[in-house]
């Protein structure tokens, strides 16, 4: 995410890895506490969100004024995600440095929470289904040599994968906005108020008969295009069928 005098700082380090610590802790503690306990809950379970803080400081800096200072070389920042979003958003005022350092605050959770339950869905199907173990490991033992570009020849995988998390999400709800101004829908209804949430759920999305036949039978190869030529729905490929990764601009 940042350059290597960021992940050199040891405080800064810390801070990284206790906040995703820190979320999961307040996520456990909110389901079995009323909601107005929920502010004093976190200042306890997370020091007054001293991590979070630490974080977001140094992100409002490395996203603002602290850009002047980047200096990894041309090939290396192109890879980086701060870089990234610096591009897409430079002349916006909506995307200032507060902004972009709580959307970076975001993807540093998912990104050290959600591959890992995905991962362990995954692992968890698999060991049930022996036939499934061995048409995976067929598949893999035609790579030769194995490298980066050779995943994306992985079908079978790819698609055992995204029918896996099409069955266990991580999110109820997903595609998440909030309005800028009231809002109603075409139908007359919902109204949504100013700085109110929409988003629709997940759930019955990948649940949809007409998108999923059969939607509640696991179906390792349900991805894999029945006909020559045909594309692949990738696991990565962002659909509104599929909200796993969002949708529109804001699509991880």
């Amino acid at each position: 995410m940042t350059d290597t005098s960021q992940a050199s700082d040891e405080g800064f380090a810390e801070a990284l890895l206790r906040y995703p610590k820190d979320m999961i802790k307040c996520m456990a503690a909110f389901q079995l506490t009323p909601s107005w306990l929920s502010p004093y809950m976190h200042a306890i379970l997370t020091n007054r969100g001293e991590a979070m803080h630490k974080i977001q400081n140094r992100l409002r800096d490395i996203m603002g004024m602290g850009r002047k200072a980047w200096n990894e070389t041309p090939e290396i920042k192109k890879l980086t995600i701060a870089h990234n979003m610096t591009e897409m958003t430079d002349g916006s005022d909506y995307w200032d440095p507060e902004l972009l350092s709580q959307s970076l605050l975001g993807i540093w959770f998912a990104a050290a929470h959600q591959p890992w339950m995905f991962l362990d869905f995954i692992l968890l199907e698999l060991s049930t289904r022996l036939d499934w173990q061995h048409a995976l490991q067929k598949e893999l033992d035609t790579l030769a040599p194995s490298n980066y570009n050779e995943l994306e020849k992985l079908p079978l995988l790819d698609s055992f994968i995204k029918e896996t998390i099409r069955l266990n999400p991580l999110d109820k709800f997903a595609i998440r906005r909030k309005a800028l101004e009231p809002y109603t829908f075409q139908g007359g209804s919902p109204s949504v108020p100013l700085g109110g949430t929409a988003c629709v759920s997940a759930h019955d999305l990948m649940h949809d008969p007409q998108t999923y036949p059969s939607p509640d039978t696991f179906q390792g190869a349900r991805f894999v295009p029945t006909e020559a030529g045909a594309p692949q729905s990738k696991f990565t490929d962002v659909s509104e069928k599929f909200p796993v990764w969002g949708y529109g601009s804001l699509a991880w």
